[in-house]
């Protein structure tokens, strides 16, 4: 399914600078062959919006596995840790610039933003280097605040996931994250941590200091998951800056991050069960099967040489990001089967995948609970939501735990003023899978709610964004260079039922 929505409004251009410049040159060049001047003042006004980034300094020693070349840029920007208070304590923002296979590319650069919160960008920038959209212009990688190589906060990582191999109760589980919260919580005040400011909106004050300080005229934006909050934030502060932005499985501001979740879980998994009606009848009854035996006798898995107890939570738990993946329609019975028929490789290989994360949860439950947290939202309300939910007979870990024990982690939290996105008039291209556990069809319809020029694809895929790249890749580029033309989207799979 595709949606389109436009304007006849072209966006204000930033030409004043260019314009004194060429005026500048005009003034020299004027006393020459008329001709001559021309061409002079052509080249000038082509070449232009190439990067003005060629005076940066580069130093890629703070990243393993990158060395020094012509095509890599690497750098630290200082920022405030505080944007109303400038002159206040101040935090780095790592940066890497992988310039485009072709010298003379006159395209604007696509800034990438990872989705978490808590994700990190610059973990394998060996990796981004066959990235096919640089074939055609630069591509800007940063690690957000407070994560990776960007001032990194005290992490909670480790300590929540180190959680998921014991058979406990939510309730143990509860406690046990409430004592990692106020360790972290003291470290953060050892450490004069203001940590209401790593959120969402800080970091796009971020991003706007950074394009800034990089000189290029202006910037594609492409965001994947919470990078597309951010993006979309970024949009309506620099407006002027931005040529274009992408949004892969968009994640707008909602009400809180648990619920949502929950009903995100219990929507994307009956569609799967729908859609796997004829070659698996007896899905959901498996499902159950499957939650209720583990409750009674949780099943003794091996991770990482170390015995994994998987009880019904931990099964919810895994089967939500089974459907994370592009093969969720295969994956999802697969992992049900394996613990029905004690199919022990494949649940070590299943748990492996998922049993630890790369995210920086102290960054998760920051942005998180300064952007979407609601102090209404009680024990007795996300009990109520879980007996709503008909596949949800036993409660989500982590997630869970994290909300209803953070509600003094943070001494304050968004307005709902500052949540509210300003209608944009930033050419904007919008993909979202039918089947997405945690982004769903819906987000995709609010965000071009606020957009005067956007195309919003439903792709007829499972996982949470992925799927067929190639194809992605070349409309989006497609669309980078030429923001108000049609879009050939003839090798998208449309969802159209």
């Amino acid at each position: 399914m595709a949606n389109s929505s436009s304007s006849n409004q072209k966006p204000l251009r930033p030409f004043k600078k260019r314009i004194k410049l060429i005026i500048f040159i005009w003034m020299i060049v004027r006393k020459l062959d008329f001709k001559i001047a021309l061409l002079i003042l052509g080249i000038i006004c082509v070449t232009y919006s190439k990067a003005q980034n060629k005076s940066l300094i580069s130093n890629c020693s703070f990243l393993p596995n990158v060395s020094e070349n012509s095509r890599i840029i690497c750098g630290k920007l200082e920022v405030p840790e505080n944007h109303q208070k400038p002159n206040g304590r101040k935090i780095e923002i790592a940066y890497v610039i992988i310039k485009s296979e072709n010298a003379e590319s006159k395209e604007y650069p696509m800034i990438h933003f990872t989705g978490g919160p808590g994700g990190q960008s610059l973990r394998n920038i060996p990796g981004v280097l066959r990235n096919p959209i640089l074939k055609t212009r630069d591509i800007i990688r940063f690690d957000q605040r407070g994560i990776g190589y960007s001032s990194p906060l005290p992490d909670l990582t480790s300590k929540v996931y180190g959680l998921l191999p014991l058979d406990i109760t939510i309730e143990q589980e509860r406690k046990s994250v409430r004592g990692f919260l106020n360790e972290l919580n003291k470290t953060l005040k050892e450490n004069n941590i203001e940590i209401e400011t790593y959120n969402t909106f800080q970091n796009a004050l971020d991003v706007g200091m950074l394009m800034d300080h990089l000189g290029y005229e202006k910037y594609n934006l492409r965001g994947g998951s919470y990078g597309t909050r951010i993006a979309r934030v970024v949009a309506d502060y620099f407006p002027e800056k931005i040529n274009a932005a992408i949004y892969d499985s968009p994640a707008p501001h909602r009400e809180n991050y648990l619920t949502t979740r929950l009903d995100d879980y219990n929507s994307a998994l009956s569609k799967v069960i729908a859609q796997l009606k004829s070659s698996h009848p007896d899905l959901e009854k498996n499902y159950f099967k499957t939650l209720n035996e583990l409750a009674e006798n949780p099943i003794e898995a091996s991770y990482n040489g170390k015995p994994f107890y998987l009880n019904p939570q931990d099964a919810i738990f895994f089967i939500r990001y089974q459907l994370y993946s592009n093969a969720a329609i295969r994956l999802v019975p697969a992992f049900i089967e394996a613990v029905l028929d004690k199919d022990m490789d494949t649940l070590n290989n299943m748990i492996a995948a998922r049993a630890m994360s790369s995210s920086n949860y102290a960054m998760f439950l920051a942005c998180e609970n300064f952007d979407e947290y609601d102090d209404q939202v009680t024990t007795s309300v996300v009990d109520r939501k879980y007996n709503q939910l008909k596949l949800m007979p036993y409660q989500l870990p982590i997630f869970t735990s994290l909300y209803l024990e953070s509600k003094d982690f943070l001494k304050s939290t968004a307005p709902p003023e500052m949540k509210e996105y300003k209608v944009s008039e930033v050419p904007s291209l919008i993909f979202v899978n039918y089947y997405d556990p945690v982004t769903p069809p819906e987000n995709a319809a609010f965000f071009q709610s606020k957009m005067t020029k956007s195309h919003a694809f439903i792709l007829d895929q499972a996982g949470h964004g992925g799927g067929n790249m190639a194809c992605k890749r070349s409309i989006m580029d497609a669309f980078m260079s030429n923001p108000d033309d049609p879009l050939d989207t003839g090798c998208l799979k449309l969802y159209d039922r």
